[in-house]
């Protein structure tokens, strides 16, 4: 999975380049690099307001995992201004959640959501 940061500078909003971890070989799913990596990419000056990941082509997931929820409310808490975060998915979906919509206690919580629908993303 690759994942950046949103981010407001001077009046603008830009994105990071996309981080990727790699996966060790054989593996049949991989997590995405902490969002703190995406962050380090932030030019002085700039306020983290977003966040986005991909979910690989073999993940299946066409929507925001626990994990996923769980995060990015804490992103909401870490950042001051975050507004949520996007995914695109194997389908080619481009989808956001806002932070904070669903309370959960712990990552573990069963909790998935489709969020709000985009659009779409080329897939090549």
């Amino acid at each position: 999975e690759y994942i950046g940061a949103l981010y407001e500078m001077s009046g603008d909003v830009s994105s990071t380049a996309g981080v990727l971890r790699a996966c060790p070989a054989g593996a049949t799913s991989c997590s995405s690099a902490p969002f703190s990596e995406a962050v380090k990419l932030v030019p002085p000056g700039g306020r983290v307001i977003g966040g986005w990941h991909t979910h690989g082509a073999g993940s299946g997931y066409e929507y925001f995992s626990p994990k996923d929820i769980f995060s990015s409310n804490g992103f909401g808490i870490d950042y001051p201004g975050y507004v949520g975060t996007y995914v695109a998915t194997p389908g080619g979906n481009l989808r956001f959640y806002p932070a904070g919509e669903i309370i959960m206690n712990s990552s573990h919580d069963r909790i998935f959501t489709l969020g709000r629908f985009v659009g779409n993303v080329p897939i090549r």
